[in-house]
């Protein structure tokens, strides 16, 4: 298909990307762009003159939008010159939460992996999709990229702006590494919050409010998407689709059809701290993808923020969870998932050993209290290659820049290697137990000896909310 857009820039079209009720995404033989055609209920391109003029009228609006700079949100650049759609700057080889989160598992997988043996037995499928979870980053790279695109979402709210038709569909990443770019595409619905627009919303991802029709799409209606995205990814079902669906509903209502009570609100969710009458063993359970806090934040959303759209946690409250939770969570080399090492003595997925950590606590300076205000694991057996310790070790968490690398951590012979990142974070010291009488030097370029670390490690993070940072071994279980 060839495009031509209001510059007279010509593009031709190389796949679909990702199609939703408003529209469809395509690549295009630019890697760097992409190319959203809008279409009406049915799903195909708006010819209603009309219409057009007022999909063109939306694009406008949003491009005056006070969207900050370096939000990672595929914006329009350009409309279309002969189509309602508009031209938008995309990272090469990004792909869909769906599309790398919600793969459709084979009933004959082929081979695997050791660890599923007992769960093939049983369950082919399941044993399928544990392989899956495992291959697409486990629950610790899943947590870093909810991380990821919280913090985008609460940096949109920040600047009074409502997303609207939040799905996994339009949750685009480079990636499932730590390293890896998450951004929002399809932005035709950003709005004031407050201001009336099209409240389109995709099925499953709604609050029960906006799914009845009852409200507009707000800032509480995006909470309740990115819990429904963030619960679905790291748990693998919907926090709505129990027993109570999947046996049919409670035919007491007046919806015959169970899917859409539980849409609607009217079931509990299945983890209700009141109500296990919706309860599933479907996906795995929230102690082996959750801290406590983050459960909390599914209950108050999907509990009480069911009936109750205000008792749901505002945005802000969800990038520092998950990255917390990430940061305590541990790769396990034998199998691939990964599991909260603080908790655990060995991997509850294939029963290795815990490995010999390094423990990283990061303490508010000069009100050094007994609880750390952050906690850092990295497994020392890993080091072969450099390790990346993220601002939020050394800073008060932002949602901007939290992840930028301040220090890496490398084995090398004899000990360890800390070298500082290029401009990044504030000056650094370190300090070591019985060595120069335990006073502080700067920190660059540092060689650290396995029998110092052993013996107590101190890194000083300088600025206005400065850190106290302590580095332990703990020892493989």
């Amino acid at each position: 298909m060839r495009l031509v857009d209001e510059f007279e820039n010509v593009y031709y079209s190389a796949g679909v990307i990702g199609q939703g009720g408003q529209g469809i995404v395509l690549r295009t033989r630019d890697s760097d762009i992409a190319v959203k055609l809008v279409t009406d209920r049915a799903g195909q391109p708006l010819s209603d003159p009309v219409a057009r003029v007022a999909a063109l009228e939306r694009l406008r609006r949003l491009r005056v939008l006070p969207l900050p700079a370096d939000l990672p949100l595929a914006r329009p650049v350009a409309a279309l010159r002969d189509r309602a759609g508009y031209v938008m700057r995309l990272l090469d080889a990004m792909h869909s939460f769906k599309d790398v989160f919600e793969r459709p598992c084979s009933e004959e997988p082929g081979e695997l992996p050791s660890w599923l043996a007992e769960v093939a037995r049983h369950d082919v499928r399941a044993a399928a999709q544990l392989a899956d979870y495992a291959s697409t980053g486990s629950t610790k790279g899943r947590l870093l990229l909810l991380a990821k695109c919280a913090a985008v979402l609460a940096r949109l709210h920040a600047a009074g702006l409502v997303y609207g038709d939040l799905s996994t569909s339009n949750v685009f990443v480079t990636g499932v590494g730590a390293d890896a770019q998450v951004w929002l595409i399809d932005a035709d619905n950003v709005h004031y919050e407050g201001q009336v627009g099209d409240d389109f919303f995709t099925e499953g991802f709604a609050a029960p409010e906006l799914a009845r029709g009852d409200s507009g799409v707000s800032f509480r209606t995006d909470c309740h998407a990115f819990g429904v995205i963030a619960f679905s990814v790291l748990c693998l079902n919907h926090p709505f689709v129990g027993e109570l669906v999947r046996a049919g509903g409670d035919w007491s209502r007046d919806e015959a059809d169970p899917q859409q009570q539980a849409m609607h609100g009217h079931l509990p969710w299945i983890h209700d701290a009141g109500d296990n009458s919706n309860r599933t063993d479907e996906g795995l359970p929230l102690e082996l993808t959750c801290t406590s806090r983050l459960a909390d934040l599914f209950e108050e959303t999907f509990g009480s923020g069911r009936t109750t759209p205000w008792r749901r946690p505002a945005m802000l409250h969800w990038p520092e969870a998950l990255a917390a939770a990430a940061d305590c969570s541990l790769h396990c080399n034998s199998c691939g998932m990964s599991y909260f090492a603080l908790d655990r003595a060995q991997c509850p997925y294939c029963s290795a050993a815990r490995p010999r950590l390094l423990r990283i606590d990061s303490h508010r300076w000069p009100e050094v209290l007994p609880a750390p205000c952050w906690v850092f694991l990295m497994a020392l057996d890993s080091l072969d290659a450099a390790a990346q310790l993220p601002g939020r070790v050394f800073m008060p968490f932002s949602l901007a820049g939290n992840d930028e690398p301040v220090l890496s951590v490398q084995a090398e012979e004899g000990g360890y290697r800390l070298r500082r990142g290029r401009d990044s974070g504030p000056p650094l010291q370190i300090a070591r137990a019985g060595v120069r009488e335990g006073q502080f030097e700067g920190l660059e370029n540092f060689h650290l000896s396995a029998a110092e670390l052993a013996m107590g490690v101190t890194i000083f993070a300088a600025g206005a909310q400065a850190r106290l940072i302590r580095l332990a071994l703990m020892e493989a279980a």
